[in-house]
């Protein structure tokens, strides 16, 4: 299985916003050498946690094989969760939490689990040092989108 990096950010750490950007860097040994694909978009009337949900969902997008992928977030809620088996329990229980109640952002937990197929995930804390450069180029991709 092909181990593959995942970079993401997005434009703000606020509960909710009128309008928020994510961008998403994917990295992989490709035949001649190492390489990168980009995701980047955004959504109005959002929160933290869906922007981040939608950079991990458009990064595995980019991915054309079951790959095991390491994604890098700062986003603690949706760390835990990615490594846990809660997104699976909740579709098992028809999206409903353990102490009741629906759970939030259920259309993009259903999307990641569609994009997640086969894909082995593991979460782990953004760590950016010695690569300012993708930090940069995910501030450009989304500066980019601003306009």
């Amino acid at each position: 299985m092909k181990k593959v990096t995942m970079y993401t950010t997005t434009s703000t750490k606020k509960l909710k916003v009128e309008i928020g950007y994510y961008a998403a860097i994917v990295e992989y040994i490709a035949r001649d050498g190492p390489a990168t694909r980009e995701a980047a978009g955004f959504e109005e009337n959002t929160t933290y946690n869906r922007l981040v949900l939608q950079a991990i969902i458009n990064g595995l997008c980019e991915l054309g094989q079951p790959c095991e992928v390491t994604i890098h977030t700062d986003c603690v809620f949706v760390r835990n969760m990615l490594n846990s088996d809660n997104p699976e329990r909740w579709q098992r229980s028809e999206w409903i939490k353990r102490g009741g109640g629906e759970v939030k952002h259920k259309d993009l937990w259903q999307q990641y689990l569609a994009v997640k197929g086969k894909h082995k995930i593991t979460a782990k804390p953004n760590d950016y040092e010695g690569l300012p450069e993708y930090l940069e180029k995910m501030d450009k991709l989304m500066e980019k989108l601003k306009k």
